[in-house]
């Protein structure tokens, strides 16, 4: 089967060194170091640091530059590199970064396992998740719902469309076959792949079929 792309993760907590964070970030494109400055705290600073630093090291495997490399964004807000058709696709939680990159749309999300939510499930998940949380258990229902919202964000950011400000119109079932996801009654041509982390939930989802790719974990000390 075909690969999916590259997915990549670090810890940021090395950066709260001083001399290391001044030397990753002078390694980042301006407008990725005006973001890391933009942020308030030193925690935000050293995950939106850390997440243009991962992004580098991904883009180097094909070839780009990514201090140099010009990124826009369509009119939802998803980034996409002008000049290749290289995809690619950020997220923070806690102390970690998560990156994929692919040559089809893929999108990637991480969250960090703190209390269940039951405000956002009624706010952002479809009525056919909300009654499938209902019905587990009070023990498994925080682990669950950390699942559905990183494959709901990470398709709504490979989708790169409205749904990304809907979420509750979009539907994500776990079938016997694999995890399939609706959207106002159609299916989506997603492809889920999940990674589980101690006390971390990630998925990467991609409009190509594949196998899942293994984690590569990247030092930033390096």
């Amino acid at each position: 089967m075909p690969k999916l792309g590259d997915i990549y993760i670090a810890d940021i907590s090395c950066l709260q060194d001083k001399k290391l964070f001044a030397g990753q970030l002078a390694a980042l494109s301006a407008e990725r170091q005006r973001k890391v400055m933009a942020m308030a705290s030193e925690k935000n600073r050293c995950l939106t640091a850390g997440a243009g630093v991962l992004l580098n090291v991904a883009l180097r495997k094909y070839g780009i530059d990514g201090k140099t490399a010009k990124i826009c964004y369509n009119i939802y807000g998803k980034p996409f590199l002008h000049d290749y058709h290289i995809y690619f696709s950020l997220s923070h939680s806690g102390d970690y970064v998560f990156c994929a990159v692919s040559d089809e749309e893929i999108g990637a999300d991480i969250q960090r396992h703190t209390n269940y939510k039951q405000n956002v499930v009624k706010r952002f998940f479809h009525p056919a998740e909300q009654a499938y949380i209902s019905s587990l258990s009070l023990n498994k229902r925080a682990t669950t719902f950390f699942r559905l919202w990183t494959l709901k964000e990470s398709c709504a950011k490979m989708l790169g469309t409205s749904l990304a400000k809907t979420l509750s119109s979009v539907s994500v079932q776990f079938t016997a076959q694999a995890i399939v996801a609706h959207a106002n009654g159609q299916k989506l041509p997603c492809t889920f792949n999940e990674y589980n982390l101690d006390g971390y939930s990630a998925a990467v989802c991609s409009k190509k079929e594949g196998q899942a790719e293994p984690l590569q974990w990247v030092e930033l000390t390096e």
